[in-house]
This record gives structure tokens, C-alpha cells and sequence, in this order.
């Protein structure tokens, strides 16, 4: 089969762009990959996006960092904007609140994700990969689906396993997350339907958890609502309920980005197999090149400011645009090409500053260890059908890979 070539490859996955209603400048400047002066790069457009009045699409990389991590700029609206986002009836998640509280909500489960934390975890995490690898049984003629059969169980258990999710709960937990991650309008009756359904299957995770503890995240949690007195049953809803979406759904996405980009770069595939000493380096320049965030939650400026050149009021919705960040000229030299040996400035696939991803070190780890594990057999598939024929998942805050099909010949 006739791969991908490279050109195809990038627009595919910067295929995002076409979830905003009116085509921005930072899309067209993108597109045309260096051609343009880097002072015609502007690092914020005007973008039409449901829900809000006022909206920008903060493109540079540098703003973002800015954005994502100056206290002038908050998660929370002011009293000058009328939504920050769907309002969930499960409470305020951690990912819309801002410090102290935010601070105070997250540090009670930020040890369990801290890095020298996860890395303890990589012998089980080898043997997780190991198994699920060998689960999908990849013998001559077979095709399979790597999203479904690999990347989505593994990113699923890891997660679950942390977090301490039931398995009763697993498979509708999954299908919540991936119907949820495609909403760009939370005005619209199937939003209403899906929140209700989030406080149904929150309310009944929590109370198979009180029945069946363990050593897990969700037993904490528990343990500090009922028997320390540190959060509210209101923030333990909301806590429970800010777990699982973004571990094992976009976890799951990211990786089968790496795979699909992999399958149609066998150069590439080659050179990671022969010098595995890259992989951690692959794997950041494939977070930057194939970001499965859309873009992240927006940030609102608590007065009138000037920012990115641009003068911004107060309340104005601020979304930092991941894809868009990652392949910034002025920071990534030929952001549109794919460099495994890539150094310099992490990608914002995970955020940044007070609201960056709790799972980051787990998942990235996961990726990497599917990584080392993952090439050999890898190297004998060929992709079994085009990315346009390939399961895609686009809109809301996410864009990427839901179904991946390989064959060994």
C-alpha cells in the first residue's frame, strides 16, 4: 500500500483547524510552512467558537507559556464573562478552578502522578505492555485495529489501575469519555444528556468504591472527604470525575498518533529500532508534531491588558492553541517536518503551570515503554488503510486517532 507522504501525514493531523468556524490567519501561516516572514506570524487570531461572545486562539508558543502560567490570567470567569465552559453538574472540575483552591484540591492527589512516583512503576508497566502486546496477536495476514486492541486497553488499565476506577465502571467510563471529548457546543440537549449521565456514573463509582476499597487514588479521595474532613462530598465529585478522561482516552490517541505516524515513516521506524536511545527524544517531537489536544481550556485576564501585541479586555476568552504553539517558527525550525533527533522546547501537548496534566509522567512513560516494545513487530505491519479511511475523533478539545488498522503481509 502506497504510504502517507509527509505533506498528507502533517495535514491530517493538523486537521483541528477545521473545527473553528472561521479560518484564522495562524491556519493559513501554518499551511504555507516557512514561506512567510516570522513578523507576519501573529500569536493571536480572533476565532468564531460556540458558547463564547468574544474568543481568541493564542497560536504562539511563547504567549501560551505566558497564558498557561501568569496568575493574571484565570481558569475561573470574571464577573465580566458570561461562561468559562460547560457548566457540569457534578461541581467544579480541577481543571476550571483556580489557586488557592486549586492548589489545595490538587495537592492531595499530586503524589500519587509525580515522576519519581511513575518511574517506580515501570517494571509493572513493562510487563502491562508486554502482555497487552501479545494480546494482540499480530500473526501473518492478521489485521487488527491498534487503537482498539492496543493502545486504548493499556492507556485504560494504566489509568485505572492509579486511579482505582472499579472494572464494572471501565467500559462505560471509556464510552462517556470518548462522546464527551467530541462536544464544541455545551449548550445543545446531548450535552445536557451527557452530564447527567456524569453524575450517574460518578455517584455510583464512589459508592462501590466506600464498598470495596484499596491502595489506590479514589480510596484516598474518599478517605479525606470521610474521614479527614479535607474536601466536601461536592469536591469529591468533582475530583472523582476530573480523573479518567484525559489518562486513558487521550493517552490512547497520542499513542496511536506515534503508531499511525510510525507505520507510514518506515525510515523512521527503522532508525528508532536500531537506536532506541532516541525514543524519549521521538517521543516529545511526536507530541509536538501530532498533538491530540485541539486546544486547551481557556484562560480569561482579570482587567485589560495588552498581550501578545494585541490589546485584550478583561474577561475575553483565551484559548491556547496547542497545535498551532508546537509549530511556532520562531521557536521550532521547520515546524512542519517530523525530526526525531528534534532538541529544544518541550510541546505543550500536556499544558503548562499550575493546570499541567497530572498524568503527564505516567502517560509519557506508557508511551515510552510501548515505544521500545512496540517496533519490532511493528516494523513487519504495514498501515491497512489510508488515515482518510482511518477512525478519527474531531471537535471539542480533541482531535485524533480512534481506529488504526495494521497488517502483516
Amino acid at each position: 500500500m502506497k504510504l502517507l507522504t509527509d505533506e498528507q501525514l502533517w495535514h491530517y493531523f493538523s486537521g483541528m483547524w477545521a473545527g473553528f468556524e472561521e479560518p484564522d490567519h495562524a491556519m493559513r501561516v501554518l499551511d504555507e510552512g516557512d514561506a512567510r516572514p516570522e513578523a507576519e506570524c501573529r500569536p493571536l487570531v480572533r476565532a468564531t467558537l460556540p458558547n463564547y461572545t468574544s474568543a481568541w486562539l493564542v497560536t504562539g508558543y511563547r504567549e501560551c507559556v505566558s497564558l498557561l502560567s501568569d496568575p493574571v490570567f484565570r481558569r475561573c470567569p470574571s464577573e465580566h464573562q458570561e461562561t468559562s465552559g460547560p457548566a457540569s453538574p457534578i461541581g467544579e472540575l480541577l481543571s476550571g478552578i483556580d489557586p488557592p483552591r486549586h492548589t489545595r484540591l490538587r495537592g492531595l492527589v499530586a503524589r500519587a502522578f509525580a515522576a519519581r512516583k511513575v518511574e517506580t512503576m515501570r517494571p509493572v508497566l513493562e510487563r502491562r505492555v508486554a502482555r497487552h502486546l501479545a494480546a494482540v496477536d499480530l500473526e501473518s495476514g492478521t489485521t487488527v485495529d491498534l487503537y482498539r486492541r492496543f493502545c486504548l486497553p493499556l492507556a485504560s488499565e494504566t489509568t485505572f489501575a492509579i486511579t482505582g476506577f472499579p472494572a464494572e465502571f471501565h467500559a462505560a467510563t471509556s464510552a462517556w469519555a470518548h462522546k464527551v471529548l467530541v462536544q464544541s457546543d455545551f449548550s445543545t440537549p446531548e450535552f445536557a444528556r451527557l452530564a447527567r449521565e456524569q453524575v450517574d456514573l460518578v455517584e455510583a463509582i464512589i459508592a462501590a468504591k466506600r464498598r470495596s476499597p484499596g491502595s489506590d487514588v479514589l480510596t484516598d479521595l474518599i478517605g479525606f472527604c470521610d474521614r479527614d474532613g479535607l474536601i466536601t462530598e461536592a469536591e469529591l465529585r468533582a475530583m472523582v470525575a476530573s480523573l479518567p478522561v484525559s489518562g486513558h482516552v487521550k493517552g490512547a490517541m497520542q499513542l496511536a498518533a506515534m503508531l499511525l505516524i510510525l507505520l507510514n515513516r518506515p525510515n523512521d521506524l527503522e532508525r528508532l529500532r536500531r537506536e532506541p536511545s532516541l525514543i524519549p527524544t521521538a517521543l516529545q517531537e511526536m507530541l509536538r508534531y501530532a498533538p491530540v489536544p485541539a486546544h486547551l481550556l481557556p484562560r480569561f485576564p482579570a482587567r485589560d491588558l495588552e498581550f501578545g501585541g494585541t490589546v485584550v479586555k478583561a474577561g475575553e476568552a483565551l484559548f491556547p492553541a496547542v497545535f498551532a504553539a508546537n509549530h511556532d517558527p520562531a521557536v521550532f525550525d521547520t515546524p512542519h517536518r517530523l525530526d526525531l533527533r528534534r532538541k529544544g522546547e518541550r510541546p505543550l501537548t500536556f499544558g503548562h503551570g499550575a493546570h499541567f496534566c497530572l498524568g503527564t509522567h505516567l502517560m509519557q512513560l506508557m508511551m515510552t515503554i510501548a515505544l521500545e516494545q512496540v517496533l519490532e513487530p511493528l516494523a513487519a505491519c504495514h498501515a491497512g488503510a489510508p488515515a482518510d479511511h482511518a477512525d478519527w475523533i474531531t471537535g471539542g478539545t480533541a482531535h485524533g486517532v480512534v481506529g488504526l488498522t495494521a497488517t502483516l503481509p
